[in-house]
């Protein structure tokens, strides 16, 4: 099999799919010449890569949870909540708005990041329809799951 087919069998849709399994089998290839999981290799490298959502924070250098925190400041910041209040619950609408002062005005930009948040654990949805759906913020004990 050729490395073109080997691509798009693996990433359908997927726009980069030949460099993402380049990516994969340089990532393997360097896993097993530095000692594996325990080797010199950054724990970016190799935790999560083959979902397509998470592409898109280790292109940038970035992890879910900081952009996440960055975001939930936003909506803090947009709300006039003080900084160490405890946000259970996220509107739609303040997510979006959020995202797009954090990380761009693109509506598929505002998609895959929430999607990567649902991904992560980081929210989940609760209730209502859009726009006024209801998220539940999972990073913190006091809001339960």
């Amino acid at each position: 099999m050729k490395i073109h087919e080997l691509a798009f069998s693996q990433y359908e849709k997927f726009h980069g799919a030949l460099s993402a399994v380049v990516e994969d089998a340089l990532r393997e290839y360097l896993e097993r010449h530095s000692g594996g999981e325990g080797g010199t290799l950054s724990p970016h490298m190799h935790t999560h890569t083959t979902h397509r959502v998470n592409r898109l924070f280790y292109k940038r250098g970035e992890d879910a949870l900081s952009i996440f925190m960055r975001v939930l400041s936003e909506i803090k910041r947009l709300n006039n909540y003080p900084k160490d209040e405890v946000v259970c619950e996220i509107r739609e609408r303040d997510l979006v708005l959020a995202i797009n002062n954090v990380k761009g005005i693109d509506l598929r930009t505002v998609k895959k990041y929430i999607k990567a948040f649902e991904d992560h654990r980081l929210i989940k949805y609760d209730r209502g329809a859009s726009p006024n759906m209801i998220f539940k913020v999972l990073i913190y004990p006091e809001c339960g799951e």
